[in-house]
């Protein structure tokens, strides 16, 4: 879980800048769907524990996602279970959509959205990929992944824009040691 949390934090980290950049209304809510992005791995830690390590090892193993590996055992996707318990919470609009759009990212998906909302899997996303092109924290699988094209073009970030977000990552993360301590 401390790699979880690791990974979901530089995703809360990237979301939040990417939202500033884009001139996003309420960036803190987007450092929040990234913190909580895969809050559905959290859950079924708690409760399907040895399942969740069967997942893990599957996935790694095999070379297929995480979310593939969910499916081949039976488990929820962790996306959809995370958007569930954000809606049972009663958390805001955005956070739920980023937590359940996050792997989502084709148009047609993205439509059942309202279209204020459709921005925060695209940031949640892009956190994502960098985080795992950087390599800090653990997914729960080992896939290199690539930006969705569609996601840069969307929210109208040139690669050098990405590139300085990314930059910006190792040092923010540094700054936040105690936060990931907490969490840990």
């Amino acid at each position: 879980l401390k790699a979880l949390w690791r990974h979901s934090l530089g995703v809360a980290i990237v979301a939040e800048g990417a939202a500033r950049q884009i001139g996003y209304e309420a960036p803190e809510d987007m450092f929040t769907a990234g913190l909580l992005h895969d809050i559905g791995k959290v859950a079924l830690a708690k409760i399907a524990e040895e399942k969740l390590g069967a997942v893990v090892r599957t996935a790694i193993d095999t070379g297929i996602s995480f979310r593939d590996s969910e499916l081949s055992h039976g488990l929820p996707c962790h996306d959809q279970l995370g958007r569930r318990l954000a809606e049972r919470w009663r958390l805001p609009r955005a956070i739920v959509a980023g937590i359940g759009h996050h792997h989502r990212l084709a148009d047609s998906a993205l439509s059942v959205l309202p279209p204020n909302l459709r921005v925060v899997p695209d940031v949640v996303a892009l956190g994502y990929v960098l985080c795992r092109q950087a390599e800090i924290g653990s997914g729960g699988d080992a896939l290199h992944r690539e930006l969705d094209p569609r996601v840069s073009e969307r929210l109208n970030l040139s690669q050098a824009t990405i590139q300085t977000i990314a930059d910006t990552l190792p040092r923010a993360l540094e700054r936040s040691k105690v936060f990931l301590e907490i969490l840990s």
